[in-house]
């Protein structure tokens, strides 16, 4: 079988009102992060430093907020779809 997964990143939004279902969560960004708009939502997200070299080193990966990635899944799940996405969430410094 041929694998079609997308690989994508997921990143932390940057108010806690955009961490719907998370905003509870405390969240401090590492030393050395920077910030990034969702791209299919437009909310403003941490982009850590080896998810930045990651992004550097790949362009086309896409960069969605934890919450795009969580619905994005969902909607897949509930059609019958396999869910296609490989999360790359590369937490830590």
């Amino acid at each position: 079988m041929d694998d079609q997964r997308m690989n994508l990143l997921a990143l932390i939004p940057i108010e806690a009102k955009d961490r719907i279902g998370m905003e509870h969560v405390p969240y401090t960004p590492h030393a050395g992060s920077g910030r990034i708009p969702c791209e299919k939502c437009g909310v403003g997200c941490w982009i850590g430093p080896r998810q930045t070299t990651m992004k550097v080193n790949n362009p086309d990966i896409p960069t969605l907020c934890m919450i795009c990635v969580f619905k994005e899944c969902q909607k897949q799940k509930e059609s019958g779809e396999e869910v296609t996405a490989s999360v790359i969430s590369l937490g830590g410094a």
